[in-house]
């Protein structure tokens, strides 16, 4: 419609001027369109020009999009530039990178929790839940059960639900073990009562499919 044609033409128009902002809403139109192609053109174009937002666009649909050639060093490179920009999704992924030593890095537990504390300092709930795993295993840092079930908490507050971080809280409130005393209604809340679950991270255990809320979380 008309009102949407005015709104094209000056997104465009302040695309045209370099303005990544506006890149970034033209490629989110044509991905909400399924014009795949044109989505991420935009997006690497605002990415090349340096924004962090974009950069996590372009990495995502090289990596998942159907309607895009999969690259997955170009993937890492463009996760990597937006990560070092300081984009806390960015930074999760190239921290998945490091743990499963996919793509083109080798696995190196000390360097993925370097990545995933960048971003949980930034309140991302899977990278905090990672942490925590981490913590608490002492994969790649210092273990410390603390630091894990705070980290454990802090990512269910902030949304990850129905997942290993629930039930390992669950199991520290019900045993007292990361220093917590126990607690039995908070086991109960936090489904005490489910075997703790192994939290060595044998590699690959990532799904490959494009999470439903990606486009959501780097808005």
């Amino acid at each position: 419609n008309a009102i949407r044609k005015t709104g094209l033409h000056w997104l465009e128009r302040a695309a045209a001027q370099r303005d990544t902002a506006s890149m970034r809403v033209l490629g989110l139109y044509n991905l909400k369109r399924n014009s795949d192609q044109l989505a991420f053109d935009w997006f690497k174009q605002a990415a090349d020009l340096g924004d962090a937002r974009a950069a996590y666009f372009t990495a995502t649909m090289l990596r998942h999009s159907a309607g895009i050639t999969k690259d997955e060093k170009l993937a890492f490179d463009y996760f990597l530039k937006s990560a070092r920009a300081g984009h806390p999704n960015s930074q999760y992924e190239i921290g998945r990178y490091y743990t499963n030593g996919r793509g083109p890095v080798q696995g190196n537990y000390e360097t993925a929790a370097v990545w995933y504390k960048k971003a949980a300092d930034q309140n991302n709930a899977e990278a905090q839940n990672m942490l925590s795993l981490m913590y608490s295993d002492g994969l790649g840092i210092e273990r410390d059960i603390h630091q894990a079930r705070l980290l454990s908490e802090a990512a269910v507050k902030n949304g990850l639900k129905g997942g290993i971080a629930e039930t390992n809280l669950g199991w520290w409130y019900l045993t007292g073990e990361s220093g917590h005393p126990k607690d039995l209604q908070l086991a109960h809340e936090w489904k005490g009562g489910v075997p703790r679950l192994d939290m060595r991270m044998p590699a690959p255990i990532w799904r490959s499919s494009m999470p439903p809320d990606w486009v959501a979380t780097a808005t």
